[in-house]
């Protein structure tokens, strides 16, 4: 198997550790020790790596979403509704009307990111005192 295998240094390590261990160098106990890893977690990553080589002791969680993760579709969707029907409005209503009128149940704080994310909320700072300068402190020269 060839080609390029992006790694971590914590990996690198791993697979440094692994090898030892299949060289019988060190023991599950030993290499537990060494990455701070139970001898269960040592003997589990081990049989990756015989099985899968180098690309064993990399975590299969690599490249997926979250359990938490949002889709793109009911972002878009509830963004777009925000545009639309509640452009005014803050996140916390924003949040409450898309329960109540949408049936889509997201955070405060999840409104406020996808808003914040897109870009489309307006910042609402207003001035409204009028630029002057101080006639006191203005000398003549």
């Amino acid at each position: 198997m060839t080609g390029v295998i992006t790694m971590t240094r914590k990996n690198l390590e791993t697979l440094k550790v692994m090898s030892l261990l299949q060289e019988k160098k060190l023991t599950q106990i030993e290499a537990g020790k060494r990455l701070r890893l139970t001898d269960r977690q040592i003997r589990n990553i081990f049989k990756r790596y015989k099985e899968l080589g180098n690309q064993g002791v990399i975590s299969k969680k690599l490249d997926k979403p979250g359990n938490r993760h949002l889709h793109n579709k009911l972002k878009k969707k509830a963004l777009s509704l925000i545009r639309t029907t509640y452009v005014d409005s803050g996140p916390t209503l924003a949040a409450e009307k898309l329960w109540e009128n949408h049936k889509i149940k997201l955070s405060v704080e999840t409104v406020r990111g996808i808003i914040s994310f897109s870009q489309e909320r307006k910042r609402r700072v207003q001035f409204l005192a009028t630029p002057h300068t101080d006639i006191g402190l203005v000398q003549k020269l």
